[in-house]
């Protein structure tokens, strides 16, 4: 069943679906990638509203992004997009964390002089900085994936380190990446 407005019509993107759907079915299987690509360029923008507020859509980086342009008016909702894009363009969009501009080391060093340095269990500290930098050191802190996580923990059981201490190490490497929030987000 159709899903439709309040007013029983449908709303702008539905019908930019529909006609996309159309026009693939329409068209021999080689011409349909181009024709999904244009129809993604077509849906990046100012393209709908919520309530009686423009939002815009587009992508960065590789993730789809839907703000608010926080405004009624299509015409200043549009100009506010468009900045928003040349921002992107030039760069100065998003701000940039710190992890982004600085090493796993200088994590590792500021953790030690500013945690670490403070517990009973110090030199312990020192000993899984050490292995931990061996291993990722010279990589950018934004760099670091749960891939290159589980890298480091199948070296570390070559090495012949336990289940625990191995733990261990990981804890402390969940501590670093929490305590100063360089980067948004950080998994095992």
């Amino acid at each position: 069943m159709d899903r439709v407005t309040q007013k029983g019509k449908r709303s702008r993107g539905e019908k930019k679906t529909m006609e996309i759907l159309k026009e693939i079915c329409r068209e021999k299987p080689e011409n349909i990638k181009n024709i999904v690509k244009k129809s993604i360029e077509e849906v990046e923008g100012l393209n709908y509203c919520r309530g009686h507020v423009w939002w815009m859509t587009f992508t960065y980086r590789g993730k789809q992004i839907r703000k608010s342009t926080e405004t009624e008016d299509r015409k200043l909702a549009q100009r506010i997009y468009d900045k928003v894009r040349g921002e992107i363009a030039e760069g100065k969009w998003f701000e940039k964390l710190p992890g982004e501009e600085r090493s796993f080391r200088e994590l590792m060093e500021k953790f030690l002089s500013e945690h670490a340095s403070k517990k009973k269990s110090a030199e312990r500290f020192k000993g899984i900085a050490n292995n931990l930098i061996s291993f990722m050191g010279d990589l950018m802190v934004s760099e670091i994936t749960p891939r290159i996580v589980n890298e480091y923990k199948i070296k570390r059981y070559k090495d012949g380190i336990k289940p625990a201490n191995l733990n261990r190490e990981i804890s402390c490497l969940k501590k670093a990446y929490k305590e100063w929030e360089w980067i948004k987000s950080f998994r095992t």
